[in-house]
């Protein structure tokens, strides 16, 4: 079974007090911190368009317009979640796990083993407000005979063991293909 995961919005739902927990923890080159500091601690939007200049929020996630670290800086972020997949799932051999860019996709020995990552991804939104985007997620099943109970016994299985304790953003089973 390969099971392929899209992180949705990439690096503008990164949190900023995430990104700068893993920048610390990499020490960063101080003078790259500071840069990247400048560009995204403390961030505010302002109303200009009244002529007030009220102070509307504190910017808390999301990216500068035309950033060129936006790339660098999400995959820095992203970075202690691939870990997690190699020890929990690579490392013991149930899963054989690829990333690109925001993008990630794993072959698994068995449908339990979704457990393990889905742990993972709901670890990564808690602590760093990055989320699956689950339009974009799918199960690709390889059996000899697909059948149509197949697909549903995994929609079964997943809304039992996958959706509960599911936070934020509501949850709905990802796409399954079958192939034979």
């Amino acid at each position: 079974m390969t099971a392929l995961y899209d992180i949705c919005n990439a690096f503008p739902s990164v949190a900023h007090l995430w990104l700068f927990a893993v920048l610390s923890c990499i020490q960063l080159n101080p003078l790259v911190y500071r840069l990247i500091q400048m560009l995204y601690y403390n961030s505010e939007a302002y109303a200009y368009g009244t002529g007030t200049g009220d102070l509307l929020f504190h910017v808390l996630a999301g990216v500068r317009t035309g950033c060129p670290l936006s790339a660098t800086l999400f995959l820095i972020a992203l970075n202690p979640f691939v870990d997690l997949f190699e020890y929990l799932s690579d490392g013991p051999k149930i899963s054989a796990s690829c990333m690109c860019a925001d993008d990630i996709g794993s072959a698994l020995r068995a449908l339990k083993h979704l457990k393990i990552q889905h742990s993972i991804f709901r670890f990564c939104a808690k602590v760093s407000a990055m989320e699956l985007k689950p339009s974009k997620c799918f199960l690709i099943v390889s059996i000899r005979e697909p059948e149509e109970h197949l697909k549903q016994a995994i929609r079964n299985w997943l809304i039992a063991n996958i959706q509960n304790g599911r936070t934020s953003i509501s949850w709905e089973p990802p796409n399954i293909w079958v192939f034979f």
